[in-house]
């Protein structure tokens, strides 16, 4: 095989890696996202509103085995509630952290919820 088609080979693959790689992760709730601003975070000039109280449905399946998400108010151009869900844990003893809308100076920033392990 010439040099040229080995570095050529080697580019690809580095770039199949690098496509691979920038897939979402937000989907990817088995991996913890440390709290703090996080890359295209969303940004909102406006508190949201109180949190409505929360009442989970039962577990889908044996308690140890899930964990309840509690719902939160998501900026879609104005405030709309999204409900909790239960998630299942992605180990044992595998707690999430809840997110939240952080005030920073007159601005309001969402930081995802996270897997805890």
């Amino acid at each position: 095989m010439k040099k040229s088609s080995v570095v050529l080979l080697v580019l690809m693959l580095a770039l199949l890696g690098a496509a691979i790689g920038c897939a979402d992760q937000s989907a990817n709730l088995k991996r913890p996202v440390p709290p703090g601003e996080q890359p295209g975070a969303t940004v909102v000039h406006e508190a949201p509103p109180p949190t409505p109280p929360q009442q989970p449905a039962p577990a889908p399946g044996p308690e140890y085995a899930y964990s309840w998400v509690p719902g939160s108010w998501a900026w879609e151009g104005q405030w709309v509630w999204v409900n909790g869900v239960w998630l299942p844990r992605p180990a044992p003893h595998a707690e999430w952290v809840p997110g939240l809308w952080a005030k920073r100076g007159h601005r309001y920033i969402w930081i995802r919820g996270y897997w805890q392990f």
